[in-house]
């Protein structure tokens, strides 16, 4: 009867460990792909830190250019919903026109997948040169409340 128990566990115990080893790659697989997207040298020019945010996503504006409009979004989160995301802290990292990008930052903001809108509340919005190499911005507006209609690629904001 023990050889049988034994023998039971053995198996439990490899497919938990198989288990584990599969969602740590997926998982790893994910890192990976948002480590290494077009705002890597962003990220390291305005020394953001990735390890201080537990939710990091990307999402395509919906427009032709799928490399160039694909945006980088990344917050302090609680919720254990992947549909509707809310977080703190949150930083956006978009493509502009003529050679720059935009860091929009938040105090919160929510991420509706479902309904493809993306909230945020309490920030700026910076556009950069992407050829600097200074991080001084070429233009900034503050916000209190900005809405970004993914599918129809629209934005709303309002002013404090």
């Amino acid at each position: 009867m023990s050889f049988l128990n034994d023998s039971v566990l053995r198996k439990i115990s490899a497919v938990s460990v198989f288990l584990v080893m599969a969602i740590a790659s997926a998982f790893s697989q994910g890192n990976y792909m948002i480590k290494d997207g077009w705002w890597k040298p962003v990220l390291k020019k305005h020394n953001i830190d990735l390890a201080k945010f537990n939710f990091t996503r990307t999402f395509d504006m919906g427009m032709n250019d799928t490399i160039n409009n694909l945006w980088f979004e990344a917050g302090v989160s609680d919720s254990l919903n992947e549909r509707i995301v809310p977080f703190r802290k949150a930083i956006i990292i978009s493509t502009g026109e003529d050679n720059s990008y935009w860091i929009t930052t938040a105090e919160y903001a929510r991420h509706d997948i479902d309904n493809n809108l993306l909230i945020l509340r309490n920030g700026t919005m910076e556009r950069y040169n992407m050829n600097s190499e200074q991080a001084i911005p070429a233009d900034s507006i503050t916000y209190w409340d900005m809405s970004i209609d993914i599918k129809g690629n629209s934005i709303r904001i309002s002013s404090k």
